[in-house]
């Protein structure tokens, strides 16, 4: 939070209502047709492949850029670990990620996942992801590196969406939530919240019609 801009009261109820309205008024989730078409066992194996190494690519690109998070959590320098909120969330699900807790990690899994599809790690390495990915990450990341509360925004509050980091969306969006209420955000950085929410949502939503492409031919 920047002290310079005057600190306002933590965001009610009417702020993330509205970036809730936001995200599902653009929810990629609501056009997406490969999910439901892997699930039913009627996408070719050519999409199944090419859906995992894109989550691979995905989780490859975001993972390492959660530590950011974790340098800029407004309590890091907490008395003890267990004062604080952000910091601590942030770390536990750095961790997580890149199997540095309990269990491979989710990057590791999605790395499995190829190989069970009969992928190898040469493979993974040579794939070059489409550029609606690409641009739905680094759009993510561009909010991670700007700041702490468009980081919680774009990654943990619109990220799930994009199935960025979380198995649980719905959690993960409840966390988030509790995170930017938290930092207690400032008047700016309530549109810069905003706008990086929309920013993610819309390159999201294109990048699920261009995967839907791939079950038409």
């Amino acid at each position: 939070m920047n002290g310079r801009e005057g600190a306002l009261p933590e965001p009610d109820g009417g702020y993330l209502e509205g970036l809730e309205r936001l995200i599902a008024a653009h929810d990629p989730s609501k056009h997406d047709r490969v999910t439901p078409a892997i699930a039913a066992g009627t996408a070719s194996r050519e999409v199944v492949r090419r859906v995992a190494l894109e989550a691979y690519h995905e989780a490859r690109w975001l993972a390492p850029e959660v530590a950011l998070l974790i340098a800029n959590a407004p309590d890091a320098y907490a008395f003890t670990i267990e004062q604080t909120q952000h910091y601590r969330h942030w770390a536990e699900h750095f961790a997580a990620l890149c199997g540095f807790s309990d269990g491979p990690g989710e990057l590791r899994r999605r790395l499995e996942r190829c190989r069970e599809l009969g992928l190898t790690d040469a493979d993974v390495r040579a794939y070059a992801p489409i550029p609606e990915t690409i641009a739905a990450v680094f759009t993510t990341l561009f909010y991670v590196r700007r700041s702490y509360e468009e980081g919680v925004a774009a990654l943990g509050f619109a990220g799930v969406r994009i199935g960025a980091t979380s198995a649980d969306a719905d959690a993960a969006r409840r966390r988030a939530a509790e995170l930017l209420r938290l930092a207690g955000l400032t008047r700016p950085a309530r549109e810069r919240c905003r706008e990086a929410v929309r920013n993610v949502v819309l390159v999201a939503e294109t990048r699920v019609h261009a995967m839907n492409r791939w079950l038409d031919g």
